[in-house]
């Protein structure tokens, strides 16, 4: 059995050691003894203050891994991970597991105690995975906290439906469940607002980057690239002023080989920052 929380098991002796020292203090009635109790005390509260970061440092050495129903959806349509080799996809489950247990997820229903499944959460999670997948930091930065609605939203700092959101001041991603699903499983038929979520909180993570040198694709490039236009993409996430980029790059991971047949020198470009392409053929 792995250990997910290493701060858990590193705080138990120490614990035990200040129950020991309270219960013979009081047993004894030797209240100089209970001096000896500040030491295991303060020890336990570090753990207990430390304790995410002390897990993630434990789960970073130690990944957990995947389910198996999690492995069979990635199998199924992860395009990505299907093309890796076996210590490539070695690799993508122990990021992923990692990134499951380092962030937060919500639910934002009437029906929330039961949590977020962990399958729906790996759906969400594996556009992380493959965006980062050839940098050494995955974890998408400060954005810590993943939100999902049942159904388009209103936000404080936008207050109309919308599917999608991110916020770096609040380190939170938003999305809408129903939208999320059907982009990340059927993209023929539905803009992938998923992996658009993130490549935003990617590029907020990195604004120094040469965003602005994607000049060469256009919004009728999108349009040869994954069948939507301007007004579709729009309508599904819901902001009227949309930035281009962001669905330049959502459209360079989810269909990578009509983006690079109809953008090459934008497809380089970003080859260039996410490396994502060197070393994985896409049929």
């Amino acid at each position: 059995m792995k250990i997910h929380n290493f701060s858990r098991v590193l705080g138990f002796p120490f614990a035990i050691c200040f129950a020991i020292i309270l219960y013979l203090s009081i047993q004894n009635h030797d209240y100089d003894l209970s001096y000896w109790m500040i030491p295991p005390f303060v020890m336990v509260a570090i753990i207990f203050i430390m304790a995410p970061q002390i897990d993630f440092w434990w789960n970073k050495r130690n990944p957990p891994g995947v389910e198996q129903p999690v492995r069979d959806w990635l199998l199924t349509h992860s395009p990505f991970y299907q093309k890796l080799d076996s210590a490539g996809k070695k690799k993508f489950e122990d990021r992923l597991s990692i990134y499951l247990l380092g962030k937060e997820f919500i639910t934002m229903a009437k029906q929330k105690q039961d949590g977020m499944p962990e399958d729906i959460k790996a759906v969400i999670a594996h556009n992380a995975i493959v965006i980062t997948f050839y940098h050494e930091d995955f974890m998408m930065g400060d954005f810590d906290r993943i939100v999902v609605y049942q159904h388009p939203f209103p936000t404080p700092h936008n207050q109309f439906l919308h599917t999608v959101e991110t916020e770096r001041e609040d380190g939170v991603m938003l999305f809408a469940l129903d939208y999320l699903l059907h982009g990340t499983i059927n993209t023929k038929q539905y803009y992938n607002i998923g992996m658009h979520g993130h490549v935003e909180a990617f590029m907020k993570n990195n604004p120094t980057l040469p965003w602005d040198n994607l000049t060469e694709t256009t919004w009728e490039h999108l349009l040869a690239i994954c069948g939507f236009t301007r007004e579709q993409i729009v309508s599904v996430i819901g902001f009227k002023n949309q930035d281009i980029i962001p669905v330049i790059l959502t459209c360079y991971f989810t269909y990578p080989d009509r983006f690079r047949k109809v953008s090459p020198h934008d497809a380089g470009r970003l080859d260039g920052i996410f490396k994502s392409f060197s070393a994985v053929s896409f049929a």
